[in-house]
């Protein structure tokens, strides 16, 4: 036997359940988007860079190489984020 409260709260969660969902579609559609970037992008030269320092084939040594270029483009991020704190915004640019 359905009460009126049982219905009001079944359809106040089918009504919400993409606003949900949505932050998590999105994030699974960038991490897709990012994997394959990193397919295209940092997976080609890193064969050419191999071959050209001489540890082509080394695994070991290219995941160092890939790790070594992460963390360099965290660390650039990092800086340009506090510098972007530092500097205010102007009129001018808004």
């Amino acid at each position: 036997m359905k009460e009126e409260g049982d219905e009001a709260s079944n359809n106040n969660s089918s009504y919400y359940s993409w606003k949900q969902s949505l932050p998590h579609v999105l994030v699974a559609t960038i991490s897709s988007f990012l994997f394959g970037y990193h397919l295209g992008v940092v997976n080609e030269p890193l064969e050419s860079i191999s071959v050209d320092l001489g540890f082509a084939g080394n695994t070991s040594e290219e995941g160092l190489v890939v790790s070594m270029c992460l963390g360099a483009a965290k660390g650039i991020s990092v800086v340009c984020f506090a510098i972007g704190i530092k500097v205010p915004l102007s009129s001018e640019l808004v």
